[in-house]
């Protein structure tokens, strides 16, 4: 197989790696949102917190933050399995053909 097509089939497989992380963070990212709500609301917990005298600013961040937490250790273990399944050297070793 000639350089150029080995080269081009690995950027068509790292833009289809990016997509596919993409696609799968933000329809993750939809479902934390609407169960983190549906937990609180179906506990009565949601109310409390409204009613603990909280300002609605602070509720508000203090979950997006917890979920940006969830995230990012949801990209991290996405990353591994990308590594894994679509076997990415990390390193390259020194005078080794592609």
């Amino acid at each position: 197989m000639p350089l150029t097509a080995k080269v081009s089939a690995c950027s068509r497989c790292r833009s289809t790696v990016a997509w596919l992380i993409a696609i799968v963070l933000g329809s993750s990212l939809l479902v934390m949102v609407q169960r983190a709500f549906a937990f609180e609301t179906e506990d009565g917990a949601l109310d409390a917190l409204r009613t603990a005298g909280l300002p609605g600013s602070a509720l508000f961040w203090g979950k997006t933050a917890a979920l940006a937490v969830q995230l990012f250790a949801l990209v991290v273990v996405l990353i591994c399995m990308v590594f894994v399944m679509f076997y990415v050297r990390l390193m390259r070793r020194e005078g080794a053909n592609a």
